[in-house]
């Protein structure tokens, strides 16, 4: 596993936005501001994310992976974008499914990884207590 920092964004629906390297939570309003709570990663809980990343095999991943999971038309769209020793990489997942099937091993691993990175974050009472976005998917 590699040693250096890696800095992770998370944009999920352009509604909510997780910068971990910042450890900041974003949360978008139609009526207001953005809402920009602050939150604290210990270093074991970064330590863990870094596991998850390469144990999942994202950083395997090209410098722009698209993941479509289409049922009907996509819903989701999350955008993770790392930067990992220089290089930035970003991952788009189109998804209109609760999962990924058995043959799309790329969207089951970013699944695995999101799952596990949002348990860590919605852990957070900064995050969890956040108001919700009164946003809505089109």
């Amino acid at each position: 596993m590699n040693n250096g920092d890696l800095d992770i964004k998370i944009n999920r629906d352009n509604i909510e936005y997780f910068d971990l390297k910042n450890q900041l939570y974003k949360v978008k309003f139609t009526n207001k501001g953005d809402v920009v709570i602050k939150f604290k990663l210990t270093d074991k809980e970064k330590q863990e994310i870094k596991k998850i990343y390469y144990e999942n095999g994202l950083s395997k991943f090209k410098e722009k992976t698209e993941i479509k999971n289409f049922c009907n038309f996509p819903i989701s769209i999350t955008t993770i974008t790392i930067i990992e020793n220089n290089k930035t990489k970003e991952i788009k997942l189109f998804n209109s499914c609760s999962k990924y099937g058995i043959f799309n091993i790329k969207g089951r691993k970013t699944d695995n990884f999101l799952e596990s990175i949002y348990k860590i974050l919605y852990s957070k009472p900064e995050i969890k207590n956040a108001p919700k976005s009164n946003m809505m998917l089109i």
